[in-house]
């Protein structure tokens, strides 16, 4: 698992390696990450159990105190959204979800996304980021979701890109940071803007 800050001086939470299919994997809950144990081997069997617990300590604590998490441009799937949604009771502080530019997301994604926030996830949720568009420039399924919409109306949470994210514009964002950006880390900030679209509080990885 990897827990650390990110900023547009620090290295990115993802090394690219040459796949383009390189993406953050969303945080898994206690019990997922105890069923993936059951699939490795340890020289003392003991060891699961520790690690086991070393794990929901460690996501718990982190997730419980994130206000905001951006997975932008990580071409996520429907399947990323519902492990999502079934880590998201543990945010309980959460207050910023960014999950713009995500091309692959569709309806269903959106219908797990809202049954989990229409169930209470996430409770102190005020702004989400869905925005989408397909290649030629339609909102995505996912964007356009009813079921969504209605479960953040329900609930007052604002949906809207967030600043700085500039949806179905490549280059866009990259280029308005480097008029902003002045000193020595100007280029550093915007080559981590165009490469990743988004610098996150915290970012939580398995």
């Amino acid at each position: 698992m990897l827990l650390k800050m990110q900023s547009s001086v620090a290295w990115a939470n993802i090394v690219d390696v040459g796949n383009p299919d390189a993406k953050m994997l969303v945080p898994l809950t206690p019990s997922a990450f105890e069923a993936l144990l059951e699939k490795c081997v340890f020289t003392n069997g003991t060891d699961r159990a520790v690690v086991a617990g070393l794990y929901k300590r460690t996501i718990e604590e982190a997730l419980s105190q994130t206000r905001e998490l951006r997975f932008v441009s990580q071409g996520w799937t429907d399947a990323d959204i519902a492990e999502l949604a079934q880590v998201l009771p543990l945010c309980t502080e959460l207050r910023r979800l960014a999950l713009d530019d995500n091309k692959k997301l569709t309806a269903n994604g959106a219908k797990a996304l809202a049954t989990a926030l229409g169930e209470g996830a996430a409770p102190k949720l005020t702004h989400l980021g869905h925005q989408a568009t397909t290649a030629r420039g339609k909102l995505t399924s996912f964007a356009r979701s009813q079921p969504l919409d209605a479960a953040c109306a329900a609930r007052g949470i604002v949906l809207k890109p967030f600043a700085g994210i500039t949806v179905g514009l490549p280059g866009t964002a990259m280029r308005a940071r480097r008029k902003r950006s002045t000193g020595p880390f100007a280029s550093r900030r915007a080559a981590h803007t165009s490469r990743h679209g988004y610098v996150s509080e915290v970012s939580v990885a398995v």
